[in-house]
């Protein structure tokens, strides 16, 4: 290249180039491998967090307790389905709520999208979002009251399946509880209530 002949040169010294070597971002390479290493999540999850500008987000909920996988699927799966539907976009503080009523168990993960929804319909809280969403006061009692109806009104598949009814139960079980109750806890409860059923048909003693 022809120097310009007008300009004096620019001397650059090494402590400005130590300065703005300091301030570069890191490379996407970097960037991959250190949040797989520090958060523990698999590569594809990591590569969706990067590549969907999701990272500034991401390390801020991260560093306020919140579990790493739960920050990754909201961030790359629950609210990009509302963005897309809504054009909705809550800030970091309304998705630390959010996070945080999940952790405590006042909604299961799978309420998280009805909540997000109710928020970008004009909620102005999460936990109003979650009161107009009905996902608020559903007891393990209630839980075990929703199981124990679902049995019963497949009395017959149970007797002619035993334990492989369990599928099929679970879809009538969690269309009635989804988002206030956890996954988990919806099978604990009903493998207890098949159990318990077939284990009355075979009578006492019966292993």
């Amino acid at each position: 290249m022809y120097p310009e002949t007008d300009v004096p040169p620019i001397p650059i010294t090494p402590e400005r180039l130590d300065r703005v070597r300091a301030k570069l971002p890191e490379r996407p390479a970097e960037l991959l491998a250190r949040l797989r290493r520090d958060h523990g999540l698999g590569a594809e999850l990591v590569r969706q967090v990067v590549y969907g500008e999701h990272v500034d987000d991401f390390e801020a909920l991260t560093a306020r307790g919140h579990a790493p996988s739960l920050v990754a699927r909201l961030l790359t799966q629950e609210l990009p389905s509302v963005e897309l539907k809504e054009g909705f976009e809550p800030p970091t503080s309304v998705l630390d709520q959010l996070l945080t009523a999940t952790e405590k168990g006042t909604i299961a993960k799978e309420g998280i999208p009805t909540v997000l929804e109710a928020l970008a319909r004009g909620a102005p809280s999460v936990e109003q979002a979650i009161a107009r969403s009905g996902l608020v006061g559903f007891s393990e009692e209630e839980l075990v009251r929703v199981v124990e109806r679902a049995v019963d009104a497949n009395e017959a598949l149970l007797l002619e399946r035993g334990e492989a009814a369990f599928s099929p139960l679970m879809g009538d079980v969690m269309r009635e509880v989804r988002g206030r109750r956890d996954g988990r806890e919806v099978a604990e409860a009903l493998h207890r209530e098949i159990d318990r059923r077939l284990k009355a048909r075979r009578g006492p003693g019966t292993p």
